[in-house]
């Protein structure tokens, strides 16, 4: 699974995805609030809480464990996504 960085959106990473299907992955993403089509801020960006960020994403590792199983997720960032990778 990826998370994108600041001002992008995950279908910035559709390519990517397609290669790593095509190479036996899955790989999941979501935009974060306030980028790309999700909700939040009309501000494109803010988040009142950087520790929003972190908990988006922790619901959304959790979510990819289950569903897949927790060895296989392996998790990605770029950017401001990286950040919160190891935040």
């Amino acid at each position: 699974m990826g998370v994108h960085g600041f001002c992008e959106h995950s279908g910035r990473y559709a390519d990517f995805g397609r290669f790593l299907a095509e190479n036996g992955f899955t790989f999941c993403m979501y935009d974060l609030r306030g980028h790309g089509r999700s909700a939040g801020s009309d501000d494109r960006g803010f988040v009142r809480d950087f520790e929003l960020f972190v908990r988006d994403v922790g619901a959304f590792i959790e979510f990819a464990s289950r569903r897949y199983g927790a060895e296989l997720v392996h998790f990605l960032g770029h950017s401001m996504g990286g950040l919160i990778a190891v935040y």
